[in-house]
């Protein structure tokens, strides 16, 4: 830990940035815990990013004296060390989600940042119908909506479905139980889970 003023300082300058900007793309994109010498280079390197993204206007601050304004100190300030490096984040996340750069990965063999393939379809997949089959060989459905919920790596795989539908004998889905709450799935239940399009026509409801 710092124990002086100037180590606080430099643990704030080169430090700080980085580790924000990771903290928000850690938000999308799940990991396994890292070490600490890791997360300390790791953060350093992001700090240089984003000072090297606005080292003209820390020139333009230096030659143009806005550090004599304690305004535009504290405003300069906050923009570098906050505002920058949680928009590089966001940016990153978005770069890392657009098409073009599925189409880089996929030409190129280079390994989706993504860790799962549950959480790339929950990451992606919008509302739909679940249907999974549990390894007793029960059936359970119901409607994956926007008050459901899934987990993500590294918690072990389990989803909340806001709605369970009615089977019928031969375990088609017929209609949504109107006073359902849902109902949590483990994974280590399940033998294999479906999901269907609303508009497919699975569900009559």
């Amino acid at each position: 830990m710092p124990t002086s003023v100037t180590a606080v300082l430099i643990l704030v300058l080169f430090v700080m940035p980085g580790f924000l900007t990771s903290r928000v793309v850690g938000l999308a994109y799940l990991r396994k815990e890292l070490t600490e010498g890791y997360l300390a280079l790791e953060a350093i390197a992001l700090s240089c990013l984003n000072y090297g993204l606005t080292s003209w206007l820390i020139v333009t601050f230096w030659l143009k004296h806005w550090y004599t304004n304690p305004l535009y100190f504290a405003e300069v300030a906050f923009l570098v060390l906050f505002i920058v490096p949680v928009a590089i984040g966001v940016v990153t996340i978005w770069i890392s989600d657009s098409a073009f750069l599925q189409q880089i990965r996929s030409r190129f063999g280079l390994t989706n940042p993504v860790p799962t393939g549950w959480d790339h379809f929950f990451r992606h997949s919008g509302s739909c119908w679940v249907v999974a089959t549990l390894k007793s060989g029960e059936l359970i459905a119901g409607l994956y909506g926007p008050n459901s919920a899934a987990s993500s790596y590294p918690a072990d795989e389990d989803i909340y479905i806001e709605k369970l539908c009615r089977l019928s004998p031969s375990g088609e889905m017929e209609e949504l139980i109107s006073t359902s709450k849902g109902a949590i799935i483990n994974m280590e239940n399940v033998q294999v889970i479906e999901f269907y399009d609303l508009a497919s026509g699975v569900a009559h409801v």
